[in-house]
């Protein structure tokens, strides 16, 4: 028998169903390297350059790997692509919002169908043996554990509101302890202070050298939603438990401010 007869049959003896889940399970680990390195711009644009952006750029890596794994059918590519998939959500400091939910069942989703695809490609099983509903109820049974672990770890990994309030409290007063204010930013600002009013952090800023009043909104609008950006939202304070930043600028009797939250961190 020639080779090409041996692939004809072995594709015929292999569901249909079980190509479409490997399929799926290879298109969503590309798909989503493509949304990681999108996102990794889209912060690099707007002058984050955390470790965690670099830390992004394996994860891309090796999920294009595996993407080429599972592809080629492979059973550990398709468990450890929804591992790494899980843990990478597990430990990652945002908080799950309507969008974000349907994106990691969605996608928890196609990595389950490409476990139970290659696992069904390899098993033998002839096409009358496996049905359509069969796959499917395994697939959601799959899925349904992974989404089970990343809550169970979220659950226990994430701090109490009042211990995370008692923490940034305490890291704020070391930093007041250490004497390290007023900083002078750059020629024409100089930092006054950063202190707490209920859940708001207010940074209070001196402008020096040029006039305040000639200092458009839209620039200094821009100026303090980048740096809120960069040093907040990708933080747990913002995202989980409510913070508020302000950004206050003075001059004499002249004052301008620009606060923030996590709506603002993506808008």
């Amino acid at each position: 028998m020639a080779d090409t007869d041996v692939k004809v049959n072995e594709i015929k003896s292999v569901p249909k169903s079980c190509h479409q889940l490997i399929k799926n399970a290879w298109s969503a680990a590309l798909v989503s390297a493509l949304i990681t390195v999108a996102l990794d711009v889209y912060f690099w644009i707007d002058g984050v350059r955390s470790g965690l952006v670099y830390l992004n750029l394996i994860y891309v890596f090796i999920s294009c790997g595996l993407a080429y794994g599972i592809y080629r059918r492979s059973r550990i590519c398709a468990v450890v692509m929804l591992l790494l998939f899980s843990l990478d959500k597990a430990y990652a400091p945002v908080v799950y919002n309507s969008g974000s939910i349907v994106f990691f069942v969605l996608f928890t989703l196609w990595f389950s169908a490409g476990v139970v695809g290659t696992f069904w490609y390899h098993s033998g099983a002839e096409s009358q043996e496996v049905s359509t509903k069969k796959l499917t109820l395994w697939t959601v049974a799959c899925a349904t554990i992974a989404i089970s672990i990343v809550a169970g770890v979220k659950f226990l990994s994430t701090d109490s509101p009042q211990k995370a309030w008692g923490d940034f409290h305490r890291q704020l007063d070391k930093e007041y302890a250490q004497g390290s204010l007023p900083v002078r930013l750059d020629y024409y600002t100089v930092l006054q202070s950063a202190e707490m009013a209920d859940k708001t952090l207010i940074y209070t800023y001196a402008i020096e050298n040029t006039n305040l009043a000639t200092i458009s909104d839209a620039q200094l609008e821009t100026q303090s939603r980048s740096i809120f950006t960069r040093a907040y939202c990708r933080g747990n304070m913002v995202q989980k438990y409510g913070l508020i930043v302000q950004y206050v600028y003075t001059q004499g009797l002249s004052e301008k401010a620009y606060s923030y939250n996590k709506k603002d961190c993506f808008g």
